[in-house]
């Protein structure tokens, strides 16, 4: 299982020295992730240092709350206690903060019953921000290598590099050069990309590449092209 693509800035709300994903389906979908990943978290009290290494181990939607695991014995931590988690997977940094509610027993140690997550932390690796292209707004883009071409459809989008969805059959591997072009309002793109990851789904395959900068003539009109995807689906959410 993959993290849930990252929210765009809009889907963010002003926090204290960064932005607060305010959308409890975001959170929950992002914890549900680091569930099945088993990510490892650095837990600690919000302000303070680390009380050390934990796992996201159930996830109570009925009640709202989730249980983390404390691989060591609680600090002085009692109900009401404001507590953070960090992780990185996936080339995102994370940091979630939430609410102690109360510490149960679980296999024989302590767990940490918690709820109302809040992602006040989301970092990508990426030199560039990636726009996400939400389904309604379809943009259609094509594949190709040496006598291979298959239609794709962009998921999300950078001046430095895509993810397409391919549900034509694409014989490609990491590390292959492909030519892509799509066409986005006026703009006619075309250029070389390096495959950086593939992830196989059932009748599809996800690619995500990096441009060629060497090769990637159309960076002016690229950069304005992902300008006007910003502001295309920041008009699509505000109607």
């Amino acid at each position: 299982m993959n993290l849930p693509l990252a929210p765009a800035a809009h889907d963010r709300a002003p926090g204290t020295g960064s932005d607060v994903v305010t959308d409890p389906r975001e959170c929950w979908n992002l914890l549900a992730a680091l569930q099945m990943l088993r990510a490892h978290l650095w837990l600690g009290r919000v302000g303070e240092c680390s009380l050390g290494l934990s796992v996201i181990v159930a996830l109570e939607p009925v009640t709202a709350s989730f249980l983390i695991d404390a691989l060591r014995d609680p600090d002085d931590l009692a109900p009401g206690t404001d507590l953070y988690f960090d992780t990185q997977v996936e080339g995102r940094r994370l940091r979630f903060e939430c609410t102690l509610i109360e510490i149960v027993e679980l296999d024989g140690g302590p767990a940490y019953r918690a709820t109302d997550p809040r992602l006040v932390l989301d970092q990508q690796r990426r030199n560039a921000y990636r726009v996400r292209v939400p389904e309604t707004l379809r943009l259609p883009a094509a594949l190709g290598s040496g006598l291979q071409r298959a239609p794709a459809r962009m998921l999300d989008l950078s001046t430095r590099g895509c993810s397409t969805r391919v549900e034509s059959p694409l014989s490609v591997a990491r590390g292959d050069t492909l030519q892509l072009q799509f066409k986005l309002g006026e703009f006619d793109l075309s250029c070389s990309a390096t495959v950086r990851h593939i992830q196989r789904l059932a009748g599809a395959s996800r690619i995500g590449m990096e441009f060629d900068l060497a090769e990637k003539t159309d960076a002016p009109s690229l950069d304005q092209a992902v300008a006007r995807l910003q502001r295309e689906i920041l008009r699509r959410r505000q109607s």
